[in-house]
């Protein structure tokens, strides 16, 4: 699916290694999210790592790893990380927010595969959480924000 990954090709991605392609589960997940064509039909390059920026356009999607081990036996390192992701689809409409969830719920449920330097053998989405935002004071626009809790098992590039 991403193993030559033309389509980021004219996207102005400055993310990745050193030849321009993932080696990290944080550069893997981007690429994941902004090569989907219905995921960037909707966001466009709203895509941000750990938060949003101040007024944001909306929909929006923000990405954090939360926790991250590498797998060992007796003998020592397996080469095989077990990574928490959180991804949040963001809106001022719930209904926008819950199509740009399922759009990434499409990406990641039990995805395994290459994704540039990156090896996903297992993705799992571990929690839902819905953490909509009541209106700021003198409004009455909601945000709504739809958490998704992953679990990535997977093997970096060297």
């Amino acid at each position: 699916m991403f193993a030559s990954l033309g389509v980021f090709a004219g996207l102005g991605l400055d993310s990745g290694g050193a030849d321009g392609v993932p080696s990290t589960i944080r550069e893997a997940i981007y690429y994941l999210l902004i090569g989907d064509p219905a995921i960037y039909e909707a966001v466009d390059d709203r895509i941000w790592p750990n938060g949003l920026p101040q007024d944001p356009s909306w929909p929006a999607i923000t990405y954090s790893i939360s926790a991250s081990n590498e797998s060992r036996k007796w003998s020592g390192k397996v080469g095989i990380r077990e990574t928490r992701a959180q991804i949040s689809a963001w809106s001022r409409y719930q209904s926008e927010a819950e199509a740009l969830a399922n759009a990434i719920r499409e990406v990641f449920t039990d995805f395994n595969g290459q994704v540039g330097d990156v090896t996903i053998e297992d993705c799992e989405i571990a929690n839902e959480l819905d953490l909509s935002e009541r209106p700021a004071t003198a409004t009455d626009q909601y945000l709504y924000r739809i958490l998704l809790d992953l679990t990535l098992t997977h093997r970096d590039g060297a």
